[in-house]
């Protein structure tokens, strides 16, 4: 009688539980009980395979967590570099602002004409808001890509 040799089946079985811990840990958001569970691993199964597995991926997960973030640069993203902008200053460069408030310009929007201002920017919240025909609005972020949308379309 042949019988199959078991290896490449366990392998398989202990990567498949490998992925399931993986998924449990990060389910649990407390570092403090992640400990926890590493502790009680370790005290009820001493030297066993499955205690070193948990224990190898309770110190992964804490690790992974403890690390800073891979796509944070030094100075930000670019996002946080935009979003850093004086968006007053941003859209000066495009139309006449005058103050309307607290924290509040008023003047013609710069992505559609017009002769009644009817673009507000709230530099309190970074917002702005056009309430004529484009009805758009957004952050720092919207402005300068919809500014830019029109740069680009305009030179087509």
């Amino acid at each position: 009688m042949v019988t199959a040799d078991p290896t490449p089946y366990l392998g398989i079985a202990l990567a498949q539980a490998q992925d399931r811990l993986k998924g449990y840990f990060r389910q649990i958001l407390d570092p403090g009980e992640l400990v926890t569970v590493a502790a009680h691993y370790r005290e009820c199964c001493p030297g066993s395979q499955v205690a070193r597995e948990v224990l190898v991926e309770v110190v992964a997960e804490l690790r992974r967590r403890a690390a800073p973030p891979r796509h944070a640069a030094p100075g930000g993203g670019p996002l946080e570099r935009l979003r850093a902008i004086n968006i007053v200053a941003l859209a000066e460069r495009y139309t006449r602002l005058v103050p309307a408030g607290p924290g509040k310009w008023r003047g013609c929007c710069p992505l559609h004409p017009e002769k009644t201002p009817s673009f507000y920017v709230f530099a309190d919240s970074k917002r702005w808001r056009c309430f004529g025909a484009c009805a758009r609005g957004g952050d720092v972020v919207d402005l300068a890509m919809a500014l830019y949308r029109k740069i680009k379309a305009t030179h087509e």
